[in-house]
């Protein structure tokens, strides 16, 4: 039977306590909701941070960067288990963007028109955004509330802005964002890891649900089979407790019902374990001779592949024995989530020698991870999403299928560029227009010579684009996206047509359903298998 338990609420404040309301949740080393570490998925998820290289071709930068990311997991989907969606079975695996916004609202390394091309197409492909600053500034340990607010609030003000379609390398619309719903924005990550008790005030001020900034583990025995869960800040935090003791950070205050999400750190495999994944020499030696505060005991690195990859010189070979024993000690253990610190932007050729071995590094690890039954790739949000109502793996629990809907396009006639074509031997004043690139342009001045697009600052406004026809729907279907349904149960569809319109025909996995174009339900079911419903909308018969 599946079996979804919910937390109880918490007596006291004792740190020990596993068991809380839904977002309440105090430090802990035990699974959420009395579970068992082996009822748990081993939760795997990767936060990017900066990503100011986009990867496009067009950019100049080559290979790497976003678009490498999205799609390294765009066709990867979880193990099946049994397709509960409670515990992500099956489902799509993705991942968190913490986007540091300068690098779209002015050219640092590329052109923003390629940097909000590739964040609006990862939000699009269902991947979740969060906010990493507007400048990525340092001294996050002295910053004003005041000051975190406007770091934080003018990120948001971009990523919430509308995405511009049109938009166009040599045009780039000042006032377009990617087009993020604030109520979206869920998580916040700091620069460098730095922060101080005004940037929590911030945070809960911008509305986020949740922070990824304060590092756990370092504890005397945890030794990455037992590190804290995820928690509420209601009792504070003990990661943070260890960094102020050691001079590393500043204190925080308890702020009930927000979350923090940890930065976890990487082990290195000791010398009995570094052999079953084909290393037959000490690699926490080689490590402690690159860096002198690494200990050879615990052989903990910051969970970040900035401290892994740039400060040890290890090979593709020794990166992913720590990647691979990281995981396989956390599965062994309390299974407390695998949270991943990552830049796409190191993985990008033009911004280091050592990309692609690196891209070789995480494709290979996320192979390795997901050959392994227990574990799920999660957002950061979808993780929360699962701690506030866990949910048991169960092999003997129902089979669920995944159903989806559509709604059937139409191609219609669309703007067309009957403007006259730009001559560079013509002379345009203020308000000439012209058809140029498949767009239709307008001088701001007189002009000659000075071809539409190929300058932001040049004389000509973009104005829209030509396009031989458009796609129109004439109606929409709820559930928009997949759902899943146990076997043996139904689902509900709900038709909702434009003014004039009705419903056409309505057709599931290829074949044409009954249906009046009068009614604006269909019931599929009873569900035995994966189904694909599709609706077309016709205008009304007279």
């Amino acid at each position: 039977m599946n079996r979804i338990l919910k937390g109880l609420m918490f007596a006291g404040a004792a740190i020990c306590a596993n068991l809380q309301a839904a977002d309440q949740l105090a430090p802990s080393v035990a699974p959420p909701g009395g579970l068992i570490a082996q009822e748990v998925p081993m939760f795997v998820s990767f936060g990017f941070d900066d990503n100011g290289f986009s990867g496009d071709p067009a950019a100049g930068n080559g290979v790497g960067g976003m678009k490498w990311a999205i799609e390294l997991f765009k066709n990867r989907t979880n193990p099946p288990g049994v397709g509960n969606p409670g515990t992500f079975d099956g489902m799509p695996a993705r991942v968190t963007f913490f986007l540091t916004c300068g690098y779209a609202t002015n050219i640092t390394v590329e052109s923003p028109y390629y940097v909000k091309k590739i964040w609006r197409e990862a939000y699009t492909d269902g991947h979740e955004i969060g906010n990493h600053t507007m400048t990525h500034a340092t001294g996050g340990r002295t910053r004003s509330e005041a000051g975190w607010q406007q770091q934080i609030n003018d990120c948001q003000q971009f990523l919430s802005a509308p995405f511009d379609a049109n938009e166009q390398p040599g045009a780039i619309n000042p006032n377009s964002g990617i087009g993020v719903p604030v109520n979206q924005i869920k998580g916040f990550r700091t620069p460098f890891l730095e922060f101080n008790d005004n940037t929590f005030k911030a945070m809960q001020q911008a509305g986020f649900t949740y922070d990824s900034s304060i590092e756990e583990g370092w504890q005397f025995g945890q030794n990455g089979g037992q590190h804290n869960w995820p928690y509420t800040l209601d009792f504070g935090s003990p990661g943070n407790e260890v960094k102020v003791g050691w001079g590393n950070s500043e204190p925080i205050s308890t702020y009930p019902g927000f979350w923090e999400i940890p930065v976890y750190p990487f082990i290195v495999p000791d010398d009995a374990s570094a052999a079953a994944y084909g290393i037959n020499y000490s690699l926490r030696d080689k490590a402690a001779a690159a860096v002198s505060w690494f200990d050879v005991n615990t052989g903990k690195i910051t969970g970040f592949d900035y401290n892994l990859m740039y400060f040890y010189p290890f090979n593709k070979q020794e990166l992913l024995a720590v990647f691979k024993h990281t995981l396989d000690v956390r599965l062994a253990g309390n299974r407390a989530p695998m949270m991943i610190g990552a830049h796409t932007d190191y993985y990008n050729d033009s911004n280091s020698p050592d990309a692609a071995m690196r891209r070789e590094v995480i494709a290979e690890f996320v192979d390795y991870a997901m050959s392994k039954p227990e574990v799920r790739f999660v957002r950061y949000d979808q993780l929360l999403d699962w701690m506030r109502t866990p949910v048991a793996l169960d092999p003997n629990g129902p089979v669920y299928y995944q159903v989806s809907a559509e709604v059937v396009a139409h191609e219609v006639p669309g703007n067309q560029c009957t403007e006259p074509a730009w001559s560079a031997s013509s002379v345009y004043v203020g308000g000439s227009r012209v058809s140029h690139s498949n767009a239709i342009w307008q001088a701001k001045w007189w002009t000659q010579g000075d071809e539409p697009g190929a300058a932001s600052w040049g004389p000509w406004n973009h104005i829209e684009a030509c396009n031989g026809t458009v796609i129109e729907y004439y109606g929409s279907v709820s559930p928009a996206s997949a759902v899943a349904v146990e076997e043996g149960q139904t689902q509900i569809f709900s038709f909702v047509p434009d003014s004039g319109y009705e419903v056409d025909y309505v057709e599931v996995n290829g074949i044409i359903q009954p249906h009046p174009g009068s009614s604006n339900s269909f019931t599929l079911g009873p569900v035995n298998a994966d189904a694909n419903l599709k609706v077309r909308f016709k205008q009304t018969t007279p």
